[in-house]
């Protein structure tokens, strides 16, 4: 659905001419897309797109293609994590006490196996740096400073690759994206530099916070329930808590947070609560950061499918009182 802007101006334009429309602009669900009205390159980097009918530009270019190509390396990660277990973990943790030149050759063959298995999907699809949003530009900037420092080659290879495979994991998946920056909004930056007990606490405290703001619990149990219990046992490991703490101390956290334009394009995302701050109160902060253009949206159609996503995860749940309240919240909204 686009807004009304948008079609009033391909309507001008008359069929045939070439356009560039963002799908699922405002998150799936909402049903917003948006026509491209330019694009911008900033000198610092990245690539900002400007939208008709939105005030603010959208920091990143999805591609479809790109992301259809990411499910792949995100699925055998996913079922990576689902599939070992504490003592499998600790047991392979047991591997860094041991001599050096005994483990070499196997960190060898576990750097190229990674690296194989993932670079034949992500060739094609892998970004130059100064084109990622600010915050993936960073994490980029930090894992590389930390790989750099690394005397070993299959290290420093797996920590290129998890560099490359973390970056587009954010800059290709907004979910996932502003998510990211909402929690580090939240962290503690000297515990995590700090290192130790306090990082890894703070860590799942932080993974905490995200499984508890996703609306849906089944959702959030399949994105983070594993995660969470995974953290500890990862670690526990010397060299995993040493490369966790050496990018803590790198990257600038100022560069991970969200900036006005992230808040804007969070404003009307159906399922997690950005902030900690509710879905009706979002919106109005949109209309407050819009009031040129919130007028131009389509809030009836809106409403609908707002509470058309609702009830649907509202029955997957088997009933939840906070999803059916911030629907009846919205359409209030809508109405007024």
């Amino acid at each position: 659905m686009l807004n009304r802007e948008s079609e009033q101006i391909l309507n001008a334009r008359g069929p045939g001419l070439p356009y560039k429309i963002l799908k699922d602009v405002d998150g799936p669900g909402a049903g917003n897309s948006a026509v491209v009205d330019y694009e911008e390159r900033p000198t610092e980097g990245g690539i900002l797109i400007h939208l008709i009918g939105y005030k603010y530009p959208y920091d990143g270019l999805p591609d479809a293609e790109s992301v259809e190509r990411f499910r792949i390396v995100k699925k055998i990660f996913f079922y990576l994590l689902t599939t070992i277990r504490k003592k499998a973990l600790i047991s392979l943790g047991l591997i860094y006490i041991m001599p050096r030149f005994i483990t070499k050759h196997l960190f060898n063959s576990i750097a190229d196996y990674f690296y194989m298995l993932n670079w034949w999907v992500m060739y094609y699809i892998v970004l130059k740096p100064d084109k990622y949003c600010r915050s993936v530009r960073e994490i980029y900037r930090a894992l590389t400073v930390v790989a750099d420092r690394e005397k070993e080659e299959s290290m420093k290879k797996l920590i290129g690759i998890a560099r490359d495979i973390v970056c587009m994991f954010i800059e290709q998946d907004s979910a996932y994206k502003f998510r990211f920056q909402d929690i580090m909004a939240e962290a503690d930056v000297c515990k995590l530099r700090r290192g130790g007990l306090g990082m890894i606490r703070e860590i799942q405290r932080l993974v905490a916070i995200l499984k508890r703001r996703e609306l849906f619990p089944t959702y959030a149990e399949l994105k983070w329930g594993n995660l969470q219990r995974l953290i500890v046992p990862m670690l526990m490991v010397t060299e995993i808590r040493h490369y966790a703490q050496a990018f803590f101390k790198e990257v600038d956290f100022n560069k991970l947070t969200p900036k006005e334009n992230d808040l804007y394009f969070t404003s009307m995302r159906l399922d997690y609560e950005f902030g900690d701050v509710p879905l009706p109160q979002r919106i109005i902060r949109r209309c407050e950061m819009d009031r040129e253009n919130w007028y131009k949206y389509n809030f009836d159609e809106l409403s609908q499918l707002f509470l058309k996503e609702y009830n649907g995860h509202k029955q997957l749940e088997g009933g939840s009182n906070q999803c059916q309240k911030q629907s009846a919240s919205s359409s209030l909204i809508f109405k007024h």
